[in-house]
């Protein structure tokens, strides 16, 4: 067929493509890996067998051939091992003898200290029995000096025998001066006297002395007759 320039006209024909039939060949060609074949077993008498059988039929070496590699370590000699012995033994002897050096010392101190607290208790005690022992020379004083007549005498005397009897409740206790052998240990002489009484005899006592659980407390000063004191 010719067009009016004279050319020649040339059908193509065209193909119309569905997509659906072009999916279907889609699915047609795809190619669908094959499966790996499975691994067959190895048959007893296989390589790996062999190398297994090997194995248990080599000998296990001994401990001390396992160790070869390593260094041994030296064993000390008898000597040497009991020079440190007697080292130690005696390093223990010398730190036993320290501890019980040392409890010793505690001890001694701990007792050391328990009579100084028990001296200050005495001493402290002793002061304080010996202001009570100068409120009752006070009270006697009155009493020589006082009319028994008087209201306040009895009061006074009550007062006096009240004081003495807790002092004795104390361990407080006279000494007796009159008459007896001057002794240096209870008795302080303020004056002496030429009467006939036996020399270096106590003849008055101007105060009181008192003991205290038989200790020394206050000493009794007198008046000796018949010699020098």
């Amino acid at each position: 067929m010719t067009n009016q320039n004279g050319r020649k006209r040339i059908r193509i024909p065209v193909r119309t493509v569905d997509p659906d039939e072009e999916r279907r060949a889609a699915e047609q060609t795809m190619e669908v890996p094959a499966a790996l074949p499975a691994e067959e077993p190895e048959p007893l008498g296989g390589p790996a067998a062999e190398v297994e059988e090997r194995r248990a039929e080599a000998p296990t070496a001994p401990p001390e051939a396992q160790g070869e590699g390593e260094a041994p370590c030296p064993e000390p000699a008898p000597e040497a091992a009991s020079e440190a012995v007697e080292a130690l033994e005696a390093e223990l002897a010398s730190w036993k003898d320290r501890a019980l050096r040392l409890q010793a010392e505690m001890e001694n101190y701990r007792k050391r200290m328990d009579r100084r607290a028990e001296d200050r208790i005495r001493q402290e005690r002793k002061r304080l029995l010996r202001t009570f022992l100068t409120v009752a020379d006070n009270l006697e004083r009155a009493l020589a000096q006082g009319d028994p007549n008087d209201p306040l005498y009895e009061g006074v005397a009550l007062t006096h025998r009240e004081l003495m009897r807790l002092l004795e409740q104390e361990g407080v206790k006279p000494i007796e001066a009159v008459g007896a052998p001057f002794d240096p240990a209870h008795h302080e002489a303020v004056a002496t006297t030429d009467s006939r009484s036996e020399p270096m005899v106590v003849v008055q006592e101007v105060e009181k002395g008192y003991l205290l659980d038989d200790e020394l407390l206050r000493p009794a000063k007198v008046i000796v007759g018949g010699g020098n004191t």
